[in-house]
C-alpha cells in the first residue's frame, strides 16, 4: 500500500511512506503525499477533543453528537460530514441461560424506548433501526415492524419467562456505550427487570463475548458496509467469526448463503429483508 508499518505499540500505530507504491494523482504526482502518519487510539471523546484543540492531533473521528456545537464554535476546527454511521446494537447471548429463553429476550426488547435513546444519544442526528440496515443502504427493508416500546408487554413476557433476579450487561469503557447502558438500566427497571452493568476494556469485552461468557452486551458496527453480506456473514452466518449472539439457526444460514450467491440485486434485497425478519 501507500504506507508501511514502522512501529506498532499498545494504542498507537506509526506508518511511513512506502517508496515502492505505484499510485499517482491526476497531475502525475507520486502518492502518498505524506511522509508518515501516527494513529493513536483514544476511546474517550473528551480527551480526543482536547488533543485536537491543543494541536496534538490533526484529525479525529467518531465525534459524539453532543460535541458537534463545540467543534463548530472552535475557529481552527472543521466538522466534516460522512456517509458512514455507527449502529449501536444490543446483543443477547442466545447460546446459554438466561437468554436462550425467548420470553426473556422479548421482555427486554419491549422494555427499551429506542426513540428516547436516539433523542438523548444522537439528538435527532440518528435514526431508530428496525433491522440492521440504515435507510441509506440499498438493502434497507422499509416494511420491517421492529419491536415496539411497551412496558405492559415487557412485564407480561418477563412473568412468562419465569426468570428472577438481576441480569448483567457488559459494555466497553467508551462513549456512548456507558451512557446507553445507564439509560437501559432505568428503562428496564420500569418493566420490573433489574439490570447490572459491568464496564470492561475493549479486549476483555471481545474475549468474553466471543467465548459467550456473558448475558447481554452492547456492540457497534459501522454501517452501511460496502455489501450487506459483510454484516450478516460475520455476525450471523454459518461460519461467523463474530457470532457474539451465539445464534445457531440453519434456516437463517441458508438465507444468508442464498443472499450471498444471488446476482440480481432486487432478489438480494428481498432475501436481506427476510434475514432481518
Amino acid at each position: 500500500g501507500p504506507f508501511k508499518v514502522d512501529k506498532w505499540t499498545s494504542g498507537k500505530v506509526d506508518v511511513v511512506r512506502f517508496p515502492g507504491y505505484w499510485g499517482i494523482d491526476q497531475q502525475g504526482q507520486k502518492l502518498p503525499y505524506l511522509d508518515r502518519i501516527e494513529a493513536k487510539v483514544v476511546s474517550n471523546s473528551a480527551v480526543k477533543l482536547i488533543e485536537i484543540k491543543g494541536g496534538g492531533a490533526h484529525l479525529i473521528d467518531s465525534i459524539q453528537v453532543k460535541d458537534f456545537d463545540q467543534v463548530e464554535r472552535t475557529a481552527n476546527l472543521k466538522l466534516v460530514d460522512a456517509t458512514q454511521g455507527i449502529a449501536q446494537i444490543l446483543a443477547f447471548n442466545n447460546a446459554k441461560p438466561p437468554f436462550d429463553n425467548i420470553e426473556l429476550r422479548k421482555a427486554v426488547s419491549y422494555g427499551i424506548d429506542r426513540q428516547a435513546l436516539e433523542k438523548v444519544i444522537s439528538r435527532g442526528e440518528g435514526v431508530v433501526l428496525k433491522g440492521l440496515e440504515p435507510p441509506t443502504s440499498w438493502a434497507f427493508a422499509p416494511d420491517l415492524a421492529g419491536h415496539p416500546f411497551d412496558p405492559k408487554l415487557a412485564r407480561e413476557a418477563y412473568a412468562k419467562s419465569g426468570h428472577t433476579g438481576p441480569i448483567t450487561l457488559i459494555v466497553i469503557q467508551r462513549d456512548p456505550d456507558t451512557q446507553i447502558a445507564q439509560m437501559l438500566q432505568a428503562m428496564l427497571k420500569e418493566s420490573g427487570i433489574t439490570l447490572r452493568i459491568e464496564v470492561l476494556e475493549r479486549q476483555a469485552w471481545v474475549e468474553r463475548t466471543l467465548r459467550h461468557d456473558y448475558q447481554m452486551g452492547i456492540l457497534r458496527s459501522g454501517l452501511p458496509h460496502p455489501d450487506p453480506d459483510i454484516t450478516y456473514s460475520i455476525f450471523y452466518g454459518r461460519d461467523a467469526k463474530q457470532n457474539y449472539s451465539g445464534v445457531s439457526n440453519p434456516k437463517l444460514w441458508d438465507l444468508i448463503d442464498n443472499a450471498r450467491s444471488e446476482t440480481v440485486q432486487a432478489k438480494r434485497r428481498a432475501l436481506y429483508g427476510d434475514i432481518q425478519k
